[in-house]
Parts: structure tokens; sequence; C-alpha cells
């Protein structure tokens, strides 16, 4: 009696389980499970596995209390696919809306902290260290596409892994969306569709139903396929470097507690611009724990700290951490309340500069006399070349969607914005929390203003819906500069 072959399909879905191995013998795993396509096929396929693999499996499902009726059919989906596997099935529901707002996250970010939260819970409950999610070869490819537009490193351009240190696992990582519908056609299984995946207004589903398509069909039509292998290139190097890393922050490190890391100023110098930003985050997660609210502009606030050098001086990042450096040393600690060497600074009034409209042939310079800071407005064609960055002191505006005058002013109480790579609308005020600026810095922040809306928090961030003219046509170049 011959034995019979198992699909493809789950032939690579068991090579990638063997290759990263992702479980062993005996393991618990809570499977993650929303009801939708992904999700559906992973628990299909790991059923099927699991008598080979000796893993014994449960359903976890989250209803975030988001869309009313169809989320309550979510839930009813995937209680049944737990019922008819005969698995136990564990489920809650949250309050992402509430949770957002008391605690000023976006709701997706909401939704994606109290999920996890409840998925450790079951894991702890039913005695499990491994959390398998539906991710799979396009997601990958997606969240390297988001993470370059926001301007990430290394670390946010190799996206997914395999299997992360906190015990969750993606079996589905080298097989494509194509083909995990098409298997779940071939093996006549149900799933439920989440009518909010189609919603262009986020980032990433812009990511999904529009850049990816367009670079496969334009492109290359393996284009997910060669991001998510470019990811995983780039996740290699990453653990290269960061080995490298933690021998250069060894090399720099004079002393270091719960509350505070030493680094030798001289020897931090000495090091490559790349090592001095990864020994400075290496630090900042010794006393953190996570550098998840720590951005490039917090790394680069406390380089400038040592070039040139000067006398004692410092900054405040994020979460109570100060950087401050005196002598021949750079301290990283953990503090509360503001810095008190710095002489207290008086709030910059409020200004208010106003741009008229002006002809192709001519430009125009503006300095605030209240910052310091300069701004120059030209008309020119886009190059061919350009690549608009988070951070970046030059942007591009559409000429027909500019309402004149344009406005330069700094913040006001209530002001809004969405932020490129964000998720919907955020305060102003807000931004400038997570981007680390205090008091004085804020007042000094200029905002460019098209008629009531927020184009673009200078040299910081632009609004979202002020997507990039297409090269080659002309449009109104700003370029920003910071006082001298």
């Amino acid at each position: 009696m011959t034995r019979r072959t198992q699909p493809p399909f789950l032939l690579e879905v068991k090579n990638q389980i063997s290759q990263h191995n992702l479980c062993t013998s005996g393991q618990r795993i809570v499977v993650a499970h929303s009801g939708g396509a992904d999700s559906t096929a992973l628990l299909h396929v790991l059923f099927r596995l699991a008598p080979e693999l000796k893993i014994q499996l449960a359903v976890a499902h989250v209803n975030h209390g988001i869309r009313g009726k169809t989320a309550q059919r979510d839930q009813f989906a995937s209680q049944k696919n737990a019922q008819d596997l005969g698995l136990p099935f564990f489920t809650t529901k949250v309050d992402a809306l509430g949770h957002a707002k008391k605690n000023k996250v976006g709701v997706e970010e909401a939704a994606r902290l109290l999920r996890h939260a409840f998925f450790k819970k079951t894991m702890k409950e039913w005695g499990a260290d491994r959390l398998a999610t539906g991710h799979h070869m396009d997601d990958a490819a997606e969240q390297l596409l988001f993470n370059l537009l926001r301007g990430s490193g290394l670390t946010g351009l190799s996206a997914m892994a395999p299997a992360t240190k906190n015990g969750i696992i993606r079996p589905l990582l080298t097989v494509s969306r194509q083909q995990i519908h098409q298997w779940l056609k071939e093996e006549m299984l149900t799933f439920v569709t989440d009518e909010t995946n189609s919603d262009t207004t986020y980032t990433r589903n812009r990511i999904r139903h529009q850049l990816l398509p367009l670079l496969q069909n334009e492109f290359n039509p393996s284009a997910a396929q060669t991001l998510a292998r470019t990811a995983t290139l780039l996740r290699d190097e990453e653990a290269w470097l960061e080995e490298m890393a933690q021998t250069a922050f060894q090399t720099c490190l004079l002393d270091n507690s719960a509350t505070r890391v030493i680094l030798d100023a001289q020897s931090l110098t000495r090091q490559p611009s790349a090592a001095q930003r990864r020994i400075l985050r290496l630090a900042a997660h010794a006393l953190l724990g996570s550098t998840q609210a720590l951005t490039h502009r917090h790394i680069q606030s406390s380089i400038d700290l040592l070039n040139p050098p000067q006398k004692r001086r410092s900054v405040d990042l994020c979460r109570g951490l100060r950087a401050t450096c005196e002598a021949k040393t750079l301290t990283l600690e953990m503090h509360k309340g503001s810095l008190r060497h710095i002489p207290p600074q008086k709030k910059v009034p409020d200004f208010f500069c106003t741009i008229e409209y002006f002809s192709s042939d001519k430009k125009k310079e503006v300095t605030l006399p209240e910052t310091g800071h300069r701004f120059l407005f030209a008309w020119k064609r886009v190059p061919n070349d350009f690549v608009p960055r988070p951070g970046s002191n030059e942007i591009y505006l559409d000429a027909k969607a500019i309402s004149w005058p344009l406005t330069l002013r700094n913040m006001r109480p209530g002001d809004r914005f969405s932020p490129e790579g964000g998720a919907g609308s955020r305060k102003i005020k807000r931004f400038f929390t997570d981007c680390g600026l205090k008091g004085t810095q804020r007042s000094m922040q200029p905002l460019l203003l098209s008629a009531t809306q927020i184009i673009w928090v200078a040299g910081l961030r632009k609004d979202q819906a002020w997507s990039e003219p297409a090269t080659g046509t002309m449009a109104l170049r700003v370029t920003f500069q910071e006082p001298n």
C-alpha cells in the first residue's frame, strides 16, 4: 500500500517549520484565528500536521468591538472552526476604540496591543509557549514597503521573522496569498472576509491594493517574492551587524545599572556613524526594555551632544530617558521632570506668516524672525530620482492642490494632521510628544498650511493627503533650514 503524498502546500509549510525549528515535539501552540483566509489556512494546515509534529493546538480569537455584527459573525466562524476540529477555543471582546482614546494611540495600534495581551494571557492559562499567526509572503513584502516609506533602518526593513523571541511563529511566511486562497479552494474550506481590509484610507491597505500590484504589473511579476527574499537577506545582515554592535557597545561601556548607562565619549566618537546609532539604541534598550518610542531624531540629538565637545549639555529623549554629555562621558539615565541645568526659556509667542502666489519665473525666501528658520519656495520640475523621505528638509507640492496663500505658523490648540505612514489623524501635540519635542521646541516648530489644512510639520513629517506629484511635472518645491 503506497503512502499518500502530502500536497505541495503542506510540504512547503512543513519545510518552513523544520528549517526554522518553529516547534518541537510535545509543544502546545495557540493559533491566532480571525476567521479570515490566512488564519483559516494556518489552522487547518497545523491541524493536518499536528499528529506528525506531535503538537497540541488551541484556537484564540479577539473581537475588537469595532465592526458590530460582522465582528460577531467572525467570532462565530472562528468558534465553529475550533469546534469542527475538536480544539479548545478561547475568545474575548475588547474595546479598541475606548483603549485608543484613553491611551492616545491609533485604533489599529490599540487593537494590536489588546489582541496580543489576550494571546499572551491565553498562552499562560493553557500552558503554551508558542503563538502561531497567519502572516505570509505578501505580508512580509507589504511590511517591508511600509517600513521603507517610513524611513526605517535595517531592523524595520527586515520586516517579519519566522520566529520571535517572545514565542510568535509564522509557518506561512514562504507561501503567497494566492497560494493560500488556491489551497482553501481545493480543500473546500470557507472563511470570512474583513471589509476593512479593502479600505484604502489606511496606508497599509493602499500598499496592498495599489502599490504592490503596481510593482507586480509594471516592474516585476514576482515582486512580493523578491521583496520577501530581500527582507530575509536584510534580517541575516541585521543579525550579523547586531553582534558587532554588541562588541562595540562593550568597548564603549564604562558603567551601567538599572537606571543609568555611562559610555566613553572618545570611544564612541571613534566608531562609524552607523555603529554610534546602534550603540545608543542598545544603551536605551537596556534602560527602557524597548526602543519602540525611540526615534531617529532622538538618537541623532544624543550624537549631536558629542559634536563639537562643549560644557555639560543634555537632551530629554523619551519615556523619561535623558542623554547628558560632560567631560569624557555620554550618560543615558532615567529621570523624572525636565532638564534642571538648562535655564528656563520663554515660550516663543504665536507667529503667523503668509506666502502669496508667485509666478514660475520667481522664487520666494522667508526667514521667521521669531525662530530663525528659513524657507525657500521655488517652482521646479520633480526630479526623476526624487525619493520622498520622512524627516526630509525638502518637499514637492502639487500646484493644483494648493490653496493660496500658504501659511507658516506655530502650533495652535487642537491642531491635527494625518502623518505619512501613520494610521489616521492625530493631534500635533501628541505627534510632538512622540518626536521628543518639549516646551520651547514645540512653540518654535514651524507648520506649513494650505488654507486651514496642515501640509507639513517642517523637517519632520508631511500630511499623508499630500502625495508627491509625478516626476517630471512642475511643482512647488519647499526647502527648510534650521536656524544657525
